[in-house]
């Protein structure tokens, strides 16, 4: 799962029920890269999914890690089981978007308008 630097990302647990288990199932995110945070979820009960939002610091680390895991605990008792490892990477934050919208079709020779629009971030000041 890619993250930027100083950015967010949602990641879409599915859980799998056994034994006619259908009560709540509490998650936490482990060996995060430095400087990423997961927020604790938890899968509702009766439900099989739930959405754990990812954040990274703006001096994030860049890199990557292959052994994060989901840790879904349940009542009765704690069970507890991991998910399966994945890889959170921590990369560089795009700094400057830039989107052209022609305003409908251009015929050769001819003249059209062009909306640009450019998205900063990450910058402060002024650039040229």
């Amino acid at each position: 799962m890619p993250l930027d630097q100083g950015g967010r990302a949602k990641l879409t647990v599915t859980a799998t029920r056994k034994g006619g288990y259908a009560g709540p199932i509490a998650l936490e995110l482990r060996n995060l890269p430095a400087q990423v945070k997961g927020a604790k979820a938890t899968v509702s009960p009766g439900q099989a999914t739930a959405t754990v939002e990812l954040t990274a610091e703006v001096g994030a680390p860049l890199g990557s890690r292959g052994d994060v895991d989901m840790l879904g605990t349940a009542q009765p008792g704690n069970q507890q089981a991991p998910s399966p490892p994945f890889t959170v990477a921590c990369r560089p934050a795009a700094t400057l978007a830039v989107n052209a919208e022609p305003a409908g079709d251009a015929q050769a020779g001819a003249k059209a308008k062009i909306k640009v629009t450019v998205e900063r971030k990450h910058l402060t000041g002024r650039w040229r």
